[in-house]
């Protein structure tokens, strides 16, 4: 069986296989929500301005002396649970850098700071999963 990949809608995937896939060098970012894999391309111009102007921001203030490094759509490994891709990551451990030390593949495992721009859209999706987690909790 052939699944077709749609950007609008989530291929069904296990957090193994998501993690197998992105562990695949290749031009491609994806997201990993309840059980479905998102294509993460394709962002507004509005979006992509708000994080080059933190990037740059960040980078001005940060970059000048000491170990930190801003970077812009790098996974993020977070124990326990799949990697994501803020939109700008901040991390001072030269670890995460460091060829030697750093993981293969390659994954921002210490973040000082994750910045994810929010679309109209995915912030209405946030509201409404914390609207529906709050709704079941017992009372």
């Amino acid at each position: 069986m052939v699944v077709a990949i749609n950007p609008q809608h989530g291929v069904p995937v296990t957090e193994e296989g998501f993690e197998q896939l992105i562990s695949l060098e290749g031009p491609y970012r994806y997201e990993f929500i309840d059980g479905f894999m998102y294509d993460m391309t394709g962002s507004s111009p509005e979006h992509a301005d708000i994080s080059s102007n933190l990037e740059y921001l960040l980078k001005e203030q940060l970059e000048r002396s000491g170990p930190c490094r801003v970077y812009r759509a790098l996974y993020v490994f977070i124990p326990g649970q799949p990697s994501v891709v803020p939109d700008v990551v901040v991390t001072c451990d030269i670890g995460d850098r460091d060829k030697e030390k750093r993981m293969r593949p390659f994954k921002i495992r210490s973040p000082l700071i994750a910045i994810e721009v929010l679309s109209p859209v995915q912030k209405l999706m946030i509201e409404l999963r914390s609207s529906l987690a709050i709704n079941i909790l017992p009372h």
